[in-house]
């Protein structure tokens, strides 16, 4: 009987903490939201009978969300400056999401025989 009740409560207890540690540190959780997302849309427009445009454009806008966040947290804040300036063309986060912005003035092309 001791061992039913210290089992439950050691299951009730690690809810808590796995909610308290994604609350901890809500960037980190909302990019992984965000990746698995990406994921998601990017399988579900590359699968041939269920694939639209519409998955494109969401992976995208995903991954424009992804860039975004990972900017705001390796640059510091805006500075009108020149070494503001180096580490904004030197940092990767602002190359994919300049590569997002590109990608989502466009029409998706695909071998599809539906478009």
């Amino acid at each position: 009987m001791a061992d039913k009740s210290s089992s439950s409560s050691t299951e009730s207890s690690s809810r808590p903490g796995l909610i308290n540690h994604l609350m901890s540190d809500k960037k980190s959780t909302i990019l992984c939201v965000l990746r698995v997302l990406t994921l998601f849309y990017s399988a579900l427009y590359s699968l041939p009978f269920i694939g639209s445009p519409a998955a494109f454009y969401r992976c995208l806008v995903v991954y424009v969300g992804v860039s975004y966040l990972r900017a705001t947290q390796r640059l510091p804040r805006l500075q009108f400056s020149r070494v503001y300036l180096q580490q904004v063309l030197l940092e990767d986060s602002i190359h994919y999401l300049l590569y997002s912005f590109t990608f989502l003035n466009s029409f998706p092309l695909s071998c599809k025989s539906n478009y």
